[in-house]
């Protein structure tokens, strides 16, 4: 697992390395994570199926993006994960 401080500093990861699944609090400091979601799926759309929102707010995701309610179990968490794509489908 990879964690950053921010939005920022996660998509200047993205640009180095491929991940396979990319969990995102919908709060985050500077740039909120449904804006980080917008700028991944600008420059790479094939993360679209790979992002999972989280947050401890009562509000409901996007249409068709999977969301994670904080706290949430692992259970929760290898189901949402489980959804994904095969890694061999990964971005390059």
């Amino acid at each position: 697992p990879v964690s950053v401080e921010n939005a920022e500093a996660g998509l200047a990861r993205l640009e180095a390395t491929a991940f396979s699944a990319i969990l995102v609090d919908i709060n985050l400091p500077v740039m909120s994570g449904l804006a980080f979601r917008e700028v991944v799926l600008s420059r790479w759309p094939e993360y679209g199926s790979r992002i999972i929102l989280m947050t401890g707010l009562d509000i409901g995701p996007p249409a068709g993006v999977p969301m994670l309610r904080k706290p949430f179990s692992q259970a929760s968490l290898l189901e949402a994960v489980g959804g994904m794509p095969a890694p061999d489908t990964l971005p390059s």
